[in-house]
């Protein structure tokens, strides 16, 4: 198996892992559509803007990595059929592979973000309604801490994605 059709092979599961988790977060996604007075108080757009960043991109995206990725092979990360044996024809190897888990880490942080933010707003909008409350409570910890896991998340993953090939060059040089 050449490396062209390997690197394939990973665009392809990362792409069925995107679209397996993102089914399995849909449940988080759609549960505030069957409140009724949770779409009067925040609002419709609101929910449908955070149900098709958090199931329809994933899907889309997880779509486009299984069924085109000999066109990402070839495009977008510009990888070459290189022969199987040295040590340097494993950089192209090590490049799609930390570029598949830094979009991996990218997108599940935007994900998680947008769903922390929505249901921040949401639970402070219903303690705006409540007269009996004179100020709002403070974030809670899970979604503070949920927060600052996004944001490292989102950093390691675009470091990974960005500079993907400095890493792979510092690796190498590591190894000797």
């Amino acid at each position: 198996m050449d490396h062209r059709a390997l690197a394939a092979l990973i665009i392809r599961v990362a792409g069925l892992l995107a679209i397996v988790s993102a089914i399995t977060y849909a449940t988080k996604s759609f549960g505030p559509f069957f409140v009724a007075d949770t779409a009067q108080k925040v609002g419709v757009e609101l929910l449908l803007a955070s149900a098709f960043v958090s199931v329809v991109i994933p899907i889309a995206l997880g779509l486009v990595l299984v069924y085109f990725p000999g066109m990402i092979t070839t495009r977008v990360l510009r990888i070459e059929g290189l022969e199987s044996g040295s040590e340097s024809d494993t950089k192209a190897l090590q490049r799609v592979a930390f570029t598949t888990i830094g979009l991996w880490l990218t997108l599940y942080a935007v994900i998680d973000a947008v769903y922390f933010y929505s249901r921040a707003r949401l639970y402070f909008r219903f303690f705006q309604d409540m007269p009996a409350y004179s100020k709002l409570p403070p974030l809670s910890p899970d979604d503070f801490g949920g927060l600052l896991a996004s944001g490292l998340q989102l950093i390691i993953g675009l470091w990974l994605l960005i500079g993907n090939r400095a890493i792979v060059n510092v690796l190498t040089r590591l190894r000797g």
